[in-house]
This record gives C-alpha cells, structure tokens and sequence, in this order.
C-alpha cells in the first residue's frame, strides 16, 4: 500500500475536516469503554510499559475519581500523576509522531466527553519502546504513579487463566468497566499461538463495547487504530487490453471525498467504494490505478498494479529423432528439420493473441562410453547378461540418448576386491574402541564388515587386550551435614586400588581423616592403569518448611490487607478453596502469590466467617491438609 500526506492544508479545511470526523466519531451510551489492553509490552521492566485504551461517553470525566483493580493483583493501584517527568515523555512521544497525530494531557485532570485515552502504568515509561509512529488522532494520556514495575497483566502461557481488569470512576455514579482475556488465547507476532519471548512482545486484548474479546499483535506498537487505506482486487489484475478489472477500497477510519484514477481507460464509478476499471486498446504496457479520500490527517492513497498481457510472442526450440513427427503449437504435424510460426488466437495468457516461433532440431542416433566398478562377488546386467569379470560390453538403449534417440553405450566394466585389516590394542580398564558402530571394552577378537569408500566390504579384525588391575573405591556415599553443625573428623576409607594419593595430599593410605566440607579424590597406579573415585561433604541450610494462614482481612481497597493470602515456604504443591457457611465453593487458586479478594463471580460477598481447605506438599513429600475459618471485615 502507498500512503501519504498533502501538507499543504488552509486552517479552514483543517476545520472542516475535524468536525467532520467528530461528527461520525461513536462515542458510547455509558461513561467510558475499556477497548484495548497491551498485555505483553516491549520494554523493560515490562510493568512500567503497558497500556489501555479507553473512550469516555457524553460525561467529562475525572481522573483524580478513577480506580484500577489490575489483572494482576498484585500491582495495586497507585494513582495517577501528573508533572515534569509526564510533560517530558509526552513531548518525547510526539516527536516520533509521523502523522498528524497527537498526545495531550488532559487539564485539570479532565477527561473531555467522547475523548480517547490511553493508560499508562507508569510515569517512568520508555519512550522509545512502542511506537507512536503511526498516530493519526488525537488522544489523551494519563500515566498511574511510578512504583509498579512488575507486569499488571498475564502474558501468554500454557496454563489456563482467564484475566480480568476492571476500571471505575466515583463520579458519575456507577461509572464502571469490567474486561476479561484468556491469558493461553494472546497471539504472537506471526499471528500464532506461543513461541518465543521476543516474537510474543506487543499481545493485544482487543474488546468491543459488548466486552467481547479478541486478539492481536502488531510488535512494538503502541494500542491505538492507524489510518490507512486499502485496495481489493475482486477478479484478476492481469488482463488483455480492452479487459475489465474489478475493485474495492476498504479503510479503517470514514473517509470524505473518495475518487479513483490511472490508465487509459474508464471507471464505473469514480466516487463509490467498488468500482469496475474497463482498460483502454492504449493500455499496452503496465499501470498504476489509484484511490485517495479526506481523512484526519488529510489525504491518504493506496494503489494497485495492473499487468498488461499484450499479444505475445514466444520462441521455443524443440527436436525429435529421425523417423519421427514433431506436432506444432498449431496442430500441424511435420518431420524435417526447419523453423515454423504460428498464430495462436487469444493462446496468450487471459486470452490474449500469442505468435509462436518453433526451431525444429532433428537428432541422430547416438554413441557413447561409460565406466562402471562392482564389488568382488557382485554382478551387472551389461549385454544383455549379468556379469561378474571385467571386461568391454556393448548395450543398446532404446530412446536413451540426451535427447530421446537411440544409443549404443560401450560399457568399461571393473571389479574392486574386498579389504582385509587388522589391528590390535592393548589398554587399562575403562578404555573402548569402537568399530563400525559396535562398541568393545573387554579382552577379544572381534570381526566387523564395513564399506569402503567404493562401497565394497572392508573386513576389520581387533585384537583386544584390557590390562587386569584394580579400581579404587570410596566406600561412603556423598555426605550432607547442616550449616550449624561440627564436623569433627570424618573418616574416609577406599578399597581396591594401589599406590594411592589422596587430594588432601595422603600417600600410601587407604583411608584418611577430614574436618572441613569439600570434595576429596583419592587416585590409583596399578600396573601403569589410573582409576580414582571421590565423595563429597557437602553443608546445607537444612531449611524448614513453614505456612502462616490469616485469620482476619479486610477488603476495602484501602490497599491494606485487601486480600486473603497464604504464605510459607518451601512446596512443591499448593492449593487453596474457600467456601462459604453452606459448603458452597466460592473461589480457589494454586500460586501462592495469588489470593481471595473477597468477591464471588464478580460481586462483593458480604461480611463474615468463611471457610478454608489447604491442600500442601512440602519438598521431601510431606502432604497436608489444612482446614479453618477467616472473618471478613469491610
């Protein structure tokens, strides 16, 4: 697509345009909608980088009544600022902007009636990771406080988990949006599912105002709607001259003033989306045709390419064998050698005329020589024979020759013998050879047939001899001791082996006496053949494993002890279920950095007692279960 600017505009037409597109913009019933999320943004920390993108209703809104519950609870939320660090990102962001867009922070804290907002969460945003290049509307952008640099949403993964956000304003009443994504369902920058981190960057939960949810990726992107303008071709772009070209435009905002141009030739219509292109007998060689509109930031163009097919020309050699007919492009049949035309009516592709010329070759029989070598023992049909000593034959192929024709090949035949080897190896312990993919380690013979470079047997005959010694043994096994434990000598003994050296510096001895942690080899010569073997004393922490359950939270959203959570230490397995007094299952969840907010299928539950069942493995496999009560207080 070809897309361009005029920039040469009098204020007057700005104007019009302007209110033109803000007469046809949507704006919804409700005070605001929540219509996209990047999930997965481009640069780091990845928290202080996403973004959503909400429109505000026929109501002004302010941002200092505005509440975010982030998908991931565990960011709180921390408000929105407004000062130096913001002015100075947001002119750092319209500098990139290539179109005639533009970010604006809103007065007063004042989101205007039917305004576009994006969400920053954070103040200490890099503004070199998501384009704005392509901005070409104006919106608003308000940025949460810094302090949250971990992701407020989930990326892509494997493990199911349906995400939630929900954003709120105190004012007007009952201003509120809730959107949910499947965090297994966000698409990569291939348009598939999973893959690498860096191709997963720039994930979109797109929602309309139904809060129906689908999903995209347009790599570092900014989540914002870029003008453009699009050409459809609905029956093929390469014709005959005098042929008809049917097209379409489609864009992704309104466009004013639509007119189609190009070729010689004549449009259906010059002013509506769809439109059929006639060409003129004058479009002889390829062209562009063209469609521009009024947009926001002025004129955008798209174009497409015809091909023109004029009548064609072609050349072609062709050759047959003496004695036979060749058959032209036109039908007729001829046997001599020569140069022949013809005239094809619309033969060219799309029915275009197309002039042939055909160079006709006629070939001889032909003769030839070749060599071949087969291993002793094997045989060759050669002369119309199977042969197994070496020699000249003479074979005629019927239609063998380069070209098709009879040959006659006088085959050189030689016969390669097989190859005998032998070899021998005398070696310690632990030592192997292998041979022709057979691996020996023990005294022998042993006979492999492999190949040689000609593909004949080559017989190898080993002669293997292991040298009889003995290995060295440490009889402990590795020992661990706690990190507050003495060690106050351990006595390490080894079996087997001769002339001994320790790695602690002992000679001669096989046993010695330790008193620090590390690994100690001990090393064996016996009969000119090394063996050694080693243990290690190893300190560790000795770690307990520990869980602490709550009693009492209190979910206000004052940002403190707003949700039920377990902590503890050292699991291999977690699980949490809370019911109510009834033994109706209200929410569960198995990471234990994740809790209950103290709402069911999305509304509050009321205060009181509730009831929970742990289900734990703690490493080394001990498993519990653990069941109590927690009061919610509001």
């Amino acid at each position: 697509m070809i897309f361009k600017v005029n920039g040469l505009k009098t204020l007057f037409l700005l104007a019009i345009i302007f209110l033109a597109l803000n007469v046809k913009a949507q704006i919804p019933s409700t005070c605001f909608e929540i219509e996209s999320i990047l999930v997965d943004a481009c640069g780091s920390p990845e928290g202080e980088n996403e973004m959503v993108r909400f429109v505000v209703g026929n109501t002004p809104l302010n941002v200092a009544n505005m509440n975010v519950s982030w998908a991931n609870s565990s960011n709180p939320w921390l408000n929105t600022c407004k000062n130096t660090t913001t002015a100075n990102a947001v002119s750092a962001l319209n500098a990139t902007v290539q179109g005639c867009g533009l970010l604006l922070e809103p007065t007063n804290g004042i989101l205007p009636a039917g305004a576009r907002v994006l969400l920053v969460t954070s103040t200490a945003i890099d503004v070199n990771a998501n384009s704005f290049a392509n901005l070409a509307d104006t919106m608003y952008v308000i940025f949460q406080c810094a302090g949250n640099t971990a992701g407020h949403f989930a990326n892509w993964s494997t493990s199911p988990g349906m995400r939630t956000l929900s954003i709120s304003f105190s004012s007007p009443s009952g201003c509120s949006d809730v959107v949910t994504y499947d965090r297994t369902l966000l698409v990569n920058q291939n348009g598939t599912i999973g893959g690498a981190s860096a191709i997963r960057d720039g994930a979109l939960a797109n929602f309309d105002w139904q809060g129906n949810v689908t999903y995209d990726n347009f790599a570092c992107q900014a989540p914002f709607v870029p003008a453009n303008i699009s050409i459809t071709p609905l029956s093929p772009t390469t014709i005959c001259p005098g042929d008809n070209v049917q097209l379409t435009v489609s864009a992704s905002s309104s466009l004013q003033n639509l007119l189609w141009t190009g070729g010689n030739g004549s449009f259906s219509s010059t002013i509506n989306n769809s439109t059929t292109y006639t060409s003129s007998l004058n479009d002889t060689t390829d062209f562009y045709i063209y469609v521009e509109g009024s947009a926001a930031c002025g004129t955008i163009t798209d174009s497409i390419l015809i091909t023109i097919n004029p009548p064609a020309t072609a050349t072609q050699n062709a050759s047959i064998c003496q004695g036979q007919t060749y058959t032209l492009p036109g039908g007729s049949q001829v046997n001599t050698q020569g140069t022949y035309i013809d005239t094809l009516i619309g033969g060219a592709a799309l029915g275009c005329d197309s002039i042939i010329t055909t160079n006709l070759a006629v070939n001889n029989f032909t003769t030839g020589s070749t060599s071949i070598s087969i291993c002793q023992g094997d045989s060759i049909l050669l002369g119309g024979a199977f042969q197994t000593t070496a020699g000249n034959y003479i074979d005629t192929l019927v239609g063998g020759s380069s070209v098709g024709c009879d040959s006659i090949i006088t085959t050189t035949l030689s016969i390669n013998p097989t190859k005998f080897t032998t070899q021998s190896f005398t070696e310690c312990p632990g030592f192997s050879i292998t041979v022709g993919g057979n691996v020996y380690a023990s005294t022998g013979i042993y006979t492999d047939v492999l190949t040689t470079s000609l593909g004949c047997d080559s017989i190898i005959e080993t002669n293997l001899t292991i040298i009889a010694t003995s290995q060295v043994n440490i009889v402990q096994n590795n020992v661990t001791i706690c990190r507050d434990e003495l060690l106050t000598g351990f006595v390490i003994n080894a079996v087997g082996g001769a002339n001994l050296v320790w790695s602690s510096g002992e000679t001669g001895v096989d046993s010695i006496i330790v008193f620090t942690e590390g690994i100690y080899t001990v090393t064996s010569n016996d009969n000119g053949c090394t063996s050694e073997d080693q243990i290690g004393i190893i300190r560790d922490e000795c770690l307990v494993p520990t869980i602490f359950v709550p009693n009492t939270f209190t979910p206000n959203n004052d940002n403190n002890n707003d949700v039920f959570m377990i902590k503890g230490s050292e699991f291999d397995f977690f699980e949490a279920t809370i019911f109510n007094r009834w033994g109706e299952q209200l929410f569960s969840w198995k990471e234990i950095d994740e809790g209950w907010d103290g709402t069911y299928q999305g509304s509050i539950v009321p205060t009181g007692t509730y009831f929970y069942l742990i289900d734990v493995t703690f490493i080394g496999g001990k498993r519990e279960f653990i069941k109590g009560s927690v009061t919610l207080l509001r």
